[in-house]
């Protein structure tokens, strides 16, 4: 009798164990292994400018984030280097019952910190957004560097960091990522030539001149303006391209050490009254090799030479079709302004002031000759 009821609980143990092990495989497999990583794979900056980017968590754990600890680490050719600091987002910038912040680490190269969710809420909100912080550093010499994220561990290499809110540890589920930063150094310095000015032909067109002058030791083979803090309605009409929602302009001639040069940059305010208050960075680029553009040419005459000296042209175009003015002082030697004119299946006027659009001012004593090229 005896006997029987011990196989008899025995079989009733061998089975509550085998439940619990399933349990406990479904709740493991119900924790999907998630990353830490940054938002971008590689990022640039120049060596003026402060840089930061934010750190993601994807996928968002089911029970909520309920402890971390995270480094970047900042190495360059000559190893770690540069100082910086992480901020976790406003529901992780707590420290246990010590209450916000949450700890910071910093040192040569590296910057931590680690924190929880807030203790003493009576229920935890579920993370919405994938950001769980962000590193920010002041400039960097001009180079390239690797930012590497790792757990930061404050009692050892054993230490669990990364905890769910159902205190589930999943630091062995995680992955790191990494990203690459470059940072260039500013070429030299831009100066506004007094403010927005309307243009006189009476386009909409808000003009800013400005001077750029190379500060280098060197002569760089190109020129970045870029175009920062223009509003949503404000289109910069003589930008060269956009990268996201940046635009800029290029300047694509030699400028040797110590010397300058006028640029107009234009923009058009589309509700023809925002006066936008642009700031522009500057940029050294190694220009890829463009073709001369290929298709049916027509010589052109300056419609008028304007009172400052500058051209206008006017041409037909047909919509959809992409009009490249070319310039030159000889006939033979043809050189393409940028950037090319997208046709409206209108006429289109299109001015020569100059730098950007064209190598120099033409009111300067040499002749100038145009064509319109109407790439196929």
């Amino acid at each position: 009798m005896v006997h029987g009821r011990i196989v008899s609980l025995a079989r009733r143990l061998i089975i509550v164990l085998a439940f619990c092990v399933v349990v406990a495989t479904r709740q493991a497999a119900a924790q999907k292994p998630f990353k830490v990583f940054f938002e971008k794979p590689s990022y640039t900056s120049t060596d003026q400018a402060q840089f930061s980017a934010n750190i993601l968590l994807d996928p968002l754990p089911t029970k909520r984030l309920f402890s971390y600890g995270l480094l970047v680490q900042i190495e360059g050719s000559n190893g770690l280097v540069g100082t910086g600091v992480v901020t976790p987002v406003k529901q992780f910038n707590f420290n246990g019952p010590l209450d916000s912040p949450a700890l910071a680490g910093e040192g040569i190269g590296v910057a931590a910190v680690k924190g929880t969710s807030d203790f003493f809420r009576n229920t935890l909100p579920p993370l919405v957004k994938k950001t769980l912080a962000t590193v920010s550093m002041e400039s960097l010499p001009a180079g390239d560097y690797t930012l590497t994220l790792i757990p930061y561990r404050t009692l050892g290499d054993h230490e669990q960091v990364f905890v769910r809110g159902d205190l589930g540890v999943s630091d062995s589920q995680i992955t790191f990522g990494d990203a690459t930063l470059h940072v260039a150094g500013v070429p030299g310095t831009v100066e506004l030539l007094g403010g927005l000015a309307a243009d006189s032909q009476n386009t909409g067109l808000l003009i800013q001149k400005l001077t750029i002058t190379n500060t280098l030791t060197r002569t760089p083979n190109g020129l970045r303006v870029w175009i920062d803090n223009v509003p949503p309605i404000v289109t910069v009409w003589n930008a060269f391209g956009k990268v996201g929602k940046r635009p800029y302009v290029d300047y694509l001639q030699p400028l040797a050490p110590g010397q300058s040069v006028e640029l107009s940059i234009e923009f058009f305010p589309r509700d023809r009254k925002t006066i936008p208050a642009p700031i522009y960075v500057l940029e050294e680029i190694n220009p890829p090799e463009v073709l001369p553009p290929t298709g049916p040419t027509q010589p052109i005459q300056p419609r008028l030479t304007l009172t400052n000296g500058y051209n206008l042209l006017e041409f037909s175009t047909r919509a959809g079709v992409t009009y490249y003015v070319q310039y030159s002082a000889d006939l033979q030697m043809w050189k393409t302004a940028q950037p090319a004119v997208m046709g409206t299946g209108s006429r289109v006027q299109w001015i020569d002031d100059g730098p950007p659009r064209t190598e120099s001012k033409p009111n300067q004593g040499t002749p100038r000759f145009y064509r319109i090229v109407m790439s196929q």
